[in-house]
């Protein structure tokens, strides 16, 4: 018989000097943004031995983000596909990794599932490393981001069968860093759910990998407002458990140079802060300005 669904809740460490990664650079700072209209697909082909990752990020100009990417390696082989939906896809865009480890051609889709009027803008980047110096932008970020969270998070079981695990935070996390393996190298089949207030669903992400060792999921996700937290289920069979690690990314009490709060009043209109991810790194959207040194 199947084992009845179970939540559990953890307390996320909120401890900057252990669980907060400022200075790892991001994709939005060397691609241009593709536009992928409403009900349609795009592909990016990857054809490097070198490459062991590639990150996916998405973005609207506040519309609803409803999008589904697909790993393509091999023929017909799909290893690893995810549905993302979000409520306003500026607010809360999706940022995350796909590990590549098929040194062979590798292709990411991107579908548009929503509406015509509802266009998304795409940016897709693979872990290459420069032969100049025998390492490169993507390979230091995927190998830091991931090295970071591997070792400062503790991981937390959830068993299959439909279990899940809450993982509330306070207002200071402005964003997260979440990761789902598998120690014994089989499928992941797991709902992540990102809740503002009581069974609030701001953003849904659905994640299905044929090996949950081989290729981890890693996500950050934007936490702007309050009474935020996250839900992970695990909608394997019960046999399939998964490991989760999930620790701050971005404390909003570090930006001691961009918060300023003269009054109680203004600290209060400040608390349901929601600047982007993607706006704080300008030079990819407009062209101008460059991210600040922390």
């Amino acid at each position: 018989a199947q084992a009845p669904e179970t939540t559990a809740i953890t307390t996320l460490n909120t401890n900057p000097s252990t669980s907060v990664n400022r200075n790892v650079r991001n994709i939005w700072e060397t691609s241009a943004p593709t536009v992928i209209q409403g009900d349609s697909i795009k592909t990016w082909d990857f054809r490097a031995e070198n490459m062991e990752a590639v990150q996916v990020l998405l973005k609207t100009n506040g519309r609803p983000l409803h999008a589904n990417v697909e790993l393509w390696q091999g023929e017909d082989h799909i290893p690893q596909k995810i549905s993302v939906y979000t409520e306003d896809g500026e607010a809360r865009p999706f940022s995350a990794f796909l590990a590549t480890p098929y040194h062979g051609a590798t292709s990411i889709a991107v579908k548009n599932s929503a509406n015509m009027e509802f266009p998304l803008k795409a940016c897709v980047e693979g872990d290459l490393q420069d032969a100049a110096n025998g390492r490169g932008y993507g390979a230091s970020l995927a190998q830091t981001t991931l090295k970071r969270i591997w070792e400062s998070a503790s991981p937390k079981v959830i068993q299959g069968g439909g279990a899940s695990k809450i993982f509330p935070f306070d207002e200071s996390v402005a964003r997260i860093q979440l990761m789902i393996t598998n120690e014994m190298g089989t499928p992941v089949n797991a709902r992540i759910e990102l809740l503002q207030g009581p069974n609030n669903v701001k953003q849904v992400i659905e994640v299905s990998t044929e090996d949950g060792q081989a290729r981890p999921f890693f996500a950050v996700l934007e936490t702007p407002g309050l009474a935020n937290a996250l839900r992970i289920v695990n909608q394997g069979p019960f046999e399939f458990p998964i490991d989760c690690r999930v620790e701050p990314f971005f404390v909003v009490d570090e930006l001691e140079d961009d918060y300023f709060f003269d009054t109680p009043a203004e600290q209060q209109a400040t608390d349901n802060w929601s600047t982007s991810f993607l706006d704080k790194v300008t030079s990819l959207w407009d062209g101008s300005g460059s991210r600040k040194s922390p």
